[in-house]
């Protein structure tokens, strides 16, 4: 399941300073509109502690459990993207369904009732992203992609008296991670890919085990991949707030090149022989860890893995450590 990271800069520090001593919160909702068409929206996650570089990093994992009209409630079952959640007097259970969408759920409910969708958030929290009364039948529901982000009192509850329109809306559609910025007039912005690079001066080197990423005054920029020309297999994958893009492979000969995007910040290309590894080791401020293409033998199969091993500074001290069979030839 995919997983989103929003880094949000602070970089005037009398605001900061500020928001910190107003006691305030940074908050995250997702967008969501009940059948009627009437906006509604849940706090998922919040920052207490907030600072220049701020993560909030939520990712595709579900729970689910509904309520009945006489307030008798199911067990919280894990739920993933293309499977249904079935609430009826007999049946209380999560499978897959063809029905389902790709990118969301079905809820088949016997009755009237209440469902409450959990999303993961952070390191191992749970945040209230959805919730509301379906009808009897089979009910779509595809989480939508759109957060908003404010600030509200630290003390305050879970209900936030902020409308959604109030709020300031990023939509990662198309993206698994960005960056926003709260100036100094107290107004965010998003920060544009462009803006990623020369915001961190970076070093790219390759040494004994893999290429090394380091935050220095100067940057060492290394050359594009080269091309194979042999049997040749193209594709884009995220682990995400670590995004692998242009990854290809020459399948008669194991060479492979890739670029490297952490957190926006374009880190460069790198190549080499996936027989032997490819190796990004990551030591910046706000991250550190590895990255990583890799060759498994499965019978007669060649298999391609990418993995992340990764450690985010920020509010959650997030760890990610995934890895992903991408290709098998």
């Amino acid at each position: 399941m995919p997983s989103y990271a929003l880094v949000c800069r602070f970089d005037d520090s009398v605001i900061l300073e500020k928001l910190r001593t107003d006691k305030k919160k940074l908050c995250l909702s997702t967008d969501v509109e009940d059948q009627l068409g009437n906006k509604k929206d849940s706090i998922i996650g919040t920052a207490t502690d907030i600072q220049s570089g701020t993560i909030l990093h939520w990712s595709d994992k579900f729970q689910i459990k509904a309520t009945d009209k006489n307030g008798k409630e199911s067990s919280k079952f894990d739920i993933t993207y293309r499977q249904a959640f079935t609430f009826t007097a007999s049946t209380k259970s999560v499978g897959d369904d063809d029905k389902a969408p790709s990118n969301g759920f079905i809820f088949r409910l016997d009755d009237d009732a209440k469902v409450s969708l959990y999303q993961k958030f952070g390191g191992d929290e749970w945040g209230l992203c959805h919730e509301k009364t379906y009808k009897k039948g089979d009910n779509v529901f595809r989480p939508p992609l759109v957060v908003g982000i404010w600030f509200e009192a630290a003390d305050a509850g879970d209900t936030s008296t902020v409308t959604w329109d109030q709020k300031f809306h990023i939509d990662f559609t198309n993206s698994f991670s960005q960056t926003a910025y709260y100036n100094s007039k107290g107004v965010w912005n998003l920060v544009g890919p462009d803006s990623y690079a020369s915001g961190a001066l970076l070093s790219l080197t390759k040494g004994k085990g893999g290429y090394v990423v380091s935050q220095v005054p100067n940057r060492d920029f290394s050359l594009p991949p080269t091309k194979a020309n042999g049997p040749r297999k193209e594709f884009t994958i995220a682990i995400t707030p670590i995004v692998l893009l242009n990854i290809y492979i020459d399948t008669s000969t194991f060479e492979a090149g890739l670029e490297v995007t952490i957190l926006g910040i374009s880190i460069g290309s790198l190549y080499g022989n996936v027989k032997e590894g490819l190796v990004l080791h990551i030591n910046l401020a706000l991250v550190s860890g590895q990255v990583s293409l890799s060759l498994r033998k499965n019978g007669s199969d060649n298999e391609l893995w990418a993995a992340a091993k990764v450690h985010f500074v920020g509010d959650f001290h997030t760890e990610i450590n995934e890895e992903v069979k991408v290709l098998t030839f």
